[in-house]
């Protein structure tokens, strides 16, 4: 017979966090990134079975749980500020002059500009929309936007 004394601060635990499949690739980020870097901020086990499972389970202790769900919500509230209603995301102003030029042939510029600062941007109707990334990453593409449009008119 053995009485197994625990600690109270070192229980182990788990729990179930919703996030709309929707936002869950912001929480997961490119290649893992953001997600690594919550396990490592929280020192929470975050798992999913699949990417078309909504939501984690998130294992550890109270306070692990507790900051791993606090740094998810924090990104998901983000993503959600920067969609405004009824838009795909920011729209960047591009004068239609330059469009063929910043996009690039089958989109070519901007998949290099996105690749380069790790914001995602969509091509709708001739509109170039940023859908994703921190807010460094949308001015820096703004940015590399911008310098092509300037580079033109010299």
């Amino acid at each position: 017979f053995q009485t197994v004394v625990t600690n109270p601060e070192r229980t182990m635990e788990s729990e179930y966090l919703h996030v709309p499949k929707e936002l869950k690739g912001h929480v997961i980020g490119k290649g893992g990134l953001v997600i690594k870097e919550i396990r490592k901020s929280s020192s929470a086990n975050i798992t999913s079975r699949s990417r078309d499972e909504e939501g984690f389970t998130i294992t550890g202790t109270r306070e692990q749980i507790t900051n791993a769900k606090r740094l998810i919500s924090e990104i998901m509230e983000e993503v959600k500020g920067r969609k405004t209603e009824g838009s795909p995301g920011e729209l960047v102003k591009i004068p239609d002059k330059y469009k063929g030029i910043v996009f690039g042939v089958g989109g070519d510029t901007l998949k290099e500009i996105s690749t380069q600062t790790g914001a995602r941007m969509i091509r709708i109707q001739g509109e170039c929309y940023i859908t994703s990334g921190t807010k460094s990453q949308r001015d820096m593409t703004k940015l590399r936007i911008w310098s092509i449009v300037v580079s033109i008119t010299l």
